[in-house]
């Protein structure tokens, strides 16, 4: 079927107020997997948000027209990941396909605020997924995705809604450019046009002191980076491969080391020296094994908290609780990061 421009128009037209362009402030990415093996494929996974300051502002649509094209692509030879069971929206995503194959979690899809269909009544109208779905990407001049204005899914989650996740080969690049609309806390139309965004998907900083001792999994758990070594920059630290369902927290230092088994733990610990110990930051692996924490660079909680200054180099490690078999401790591996 072919739709003319008409029809993103008749679609957005019933929303409207007046016109404003605050309160839709951008796009923000976040990487959420990192170097996962899935068929041989080493793969990275990225979402991308965007990013509302007014609480009480709704994103209703991610579109292409003819005057303002979307695209999304990749520097990827091999495309975007596409799970057997996944599909093109987040609407088609049954999270009780996790357990039938966990890499479903790492599908490549489009959203209007759902990461999977409970909840979600999100439609899409004119876009050809065809091109994403064998190697190539998203292009559109007359289509959109959508969410029925003011249900929950279109309101922010902390400043942002989700509007992709999409997952390529670590180390390569995603990019695009959408359209976004929807409303302010009045009732006052959002339409902000042409917001790129560009994204290296992969590691930041050189992994060490690995593999680290098997846990109850009978994997190896590791820690990587990913954001910037850029001191005061954003930096997230990822742990995965661990037990699911318990509880742990990252440490950091200027120097590295090596105990073994600290205190009766099962692992080694891999950092020397001052140590801080991230406990305001405690995660739990849940389902998936994995703890993800966003580290504030400007406060590494020593006595006094310190600012990481460029020149310095620092050393990550997460150390969490396992049953193997009784009661005990394990660690990751470490991930060190120059930072610049």
């Amino acid at each position: 079927m072919h739709y003319r421009s008409l029809t993103c128009t008749l679609l957005v037209v019933p929303f409207l107020g007046g016109l404003a362009s605050a309160q839709i402030d951008g796009l923000e990415t976040e990487i959420v997997a990192l170097d996962r093996i899935v068929g041989g494929r080493t793969l990275s996974t990225l979402r991308v948000f965007a990013t509302l300051s007014d609480p009480a502002a709704q994103l209703n649509a991610v579109y292409g027209d003819s005057a303002d094209l979307l695209g999304v692509q990749t520097t990827d030879s091999l495309g975007f990941y596409q799970n057997i069971l996944g599909g093109d929206t987040s609407a088609q995503i049954n999270p009780a396909g996790y357990t039938i194959d966990p890499d479903l979690r790492l599908d490549s899809w489009v959203a209007l605020g759902s990461e999977d269909m409970i909840g979600n009544t999100m439609l899409d109208i004119g876009v050809d997924f065809g091109p994403f779905n064998s190697g190539g990407g998203i292009v559109t001049n007359n289509g959109l995705w959508l969410e029925i204005p003011f249900s929950p899914p279109c309101y922010p989650i902390e400043g942002r809604v989700l509007i992709a996740q999409l997952s390529v080969t670590s180390g390569e690049t995603v990019s695009g450019v959408v359209n976004l609309f929807g409303k302010d806390g009045t009732g006052t139309t959002l339409d902000v046009k042409q917001v790129p965004f560009s994204t290296l998907v992969g590691p930041v900083g050189q992994s060490y002191c690995g593999p680290a001792n098997l846990n109850s999994t009978g994997m190896s758990a590791r820690v990587l980076a990913s954001g910037s070594a850029v001191a005061g920059d954003s930096l997230r630290l990822i742990a995965d491969r661990l037990p699911p369902q318990q509880f742990g927290y990252f440490l950091a230092s200027q120097t590295q080391g090596f105990v073994p088994n600290p205190g009766g733990s099962q692992g080694n610990l891999c950092l020397g020296g001052t140590i801080a110990r991230l406990v305001a930051q405690l995660g739990n692996s849940g389902p998936m094994g994995q703890i993800v924490v966003d580290v504030d660079t400007s406060a590494i909680p020593l006595v006094p908290p310190v600012s990481v200054q460029p020149g310095e180099t620092w050393s990550f490690q997460l150390w969490f609780r396992d049953k193997n078999p009784g009661p005990t401790s394990n660690f990751t591996d470490g991930v060190a990061i120059a930072f610049n």
